[in-house]
């Protein structure tokens, strides 16, 4: 198939709307009588008139149509010029590569290599990136752009960029930089690894039991003998605890529990939503603020538990019960008195 990237010379306006009209009214004829390839003819010299006319999306919905009809390097290189004059570099700049790739004429690669060379130099800039670790995810505006480290500055869009890096076991660390067209930016990134995760609080010691009490006589011992009563002096009653010093005991154990639940919640919310590359940056920064917050607070309950536990063996203990009532005569009769040992 013939086509040029260049209309009728001289054509006027009016001409322009009157050949652009007669062919868009020849096209549902030619849906039925034509092939693909004649219809996509038809649609790319519809593109050159509305191109001509200056309306470039009008005239890259019929190259698009026409490239999907009869796709060809002429195509590519319109849809191209009608992303350039609608100043969409990025997808212009592919255009003009893939020409270049699909022509091998040496006048037409040419062409293309001087339009490439200006796109680059009016809307892109090269920025080198630089990561403290190694094996880090590079991302630039959201697109992952390689591995640190990378071999060389990566080509983006001029203007205000942002740079994210992310690797497990650090925090994710992002940068804004501004690159000029034609020009090169430079960044550097410190990767800030999590801290270690806290050791859970340690159980508390579960008491011995005693030791099993023994007969005083088998089948196999000898007779016992009858030996002289004597008398054993009562062993004094065992000393009950006073509610003063359980409540700090126990009141101590339960600030220490709390403290370990409160820590692993703190870490699990970290590992949540910090640990995930996903998360933006402001979400991870304040899930390390919230976990560092638990953590803080686990240890006040573990101090304060400590303090009271210390304290519950400093307190004497009640050598009573802790409530003892007594009758107490009076003279009117007989009463019970209550006596509390504290």
């Amino acid at each position: 198939m013939s086509r040029t990237r260049h209309g009728p010379a001289g054509l006027g306006a009016t001409a322009i709307r009157a050949g652009l009209v007669a062919l868009l009214l020849a096209v549902p004829g030619a849906t039925q009588a034509q092939s693909a390839r004649e219809r996509g003819e038809v649609l790319y010299k519809a593109g050159v008139l509305l191109f001509k006319a200056g309306k470039h999306r009008e005239a890259l919905s019929q190259f698009r149509e026409a490239g999907a009809l009869s796709p060809g390097p002429d195509v590519t290189w319109s849809m191209a010029r009608c992303h350039e004059e609608l100043s969409e570099w990025d997808s212009a700049l592919a255009g003009f590569e893939a020409f270049a790739q699909a022509v091998r004429e040496p006048d037409a690669r040419a062409e293309a290599g001087r339009r490439i060379a200006a796109i680059r130099m009016k809307a892109f800039g090269r920025l080198r990136i630089e990561v403290s670790a190694s094996g880090a995810a590079i991302e630039v505006d959201g697109a992952t752009v390689g591995q640190s480290p990378l071999p060389g500055p990566v080509e983006v869009r001029a203007g205000t960029r942002h740079v994210a890096a992310a690797r497990p076991g650090f925090v994710i660390a992002e940068a804004v930089v501004e690159v000029r067209a034609g020009e090169e930016a430079s960044v550097a990134i410190t990767l800030i690894p999590l801290p270690p995760p806290l050791p859970a609080a340690p159980a508390p010691t579960p008491a011995a039991e005693p030791p099993p009490v023994t007969s005083a006589a088998s089948p196999a011992s000898p007779p016992a003998t009858t030996a002289p009563a004597t008398t054993t002096p009562a062993s004094p009653p065992p000393r009950a605890w006073s509610p003063m010093r359980a409540g700090l005991f126990f009141g101590g154990i339960a600030a220490a529990v709390a403290g370990g639940v409160i820590q692993v919640s703190g870490y699990a919310h970290y590992r949540r939503i910090g640990g995930d590359p996903d998360r933006s940056y402001d979400e991870q920064v304040r899930a390390y603020d919230t976990a560092g917050a638990l953590y803080w607070t686990a240890y006040a309950l573990y101090g304060a538990g400590a303090v009271a536990i210390v304290t519950s063996f400093l307190v004497p203990a009640s050598g009573r019960h802790p409530l003892s009532v007594a009758p107490a005569p009076l003279p009117g009769g007989m009463a019970f008195a209550a006596t509390l040992p504290w």
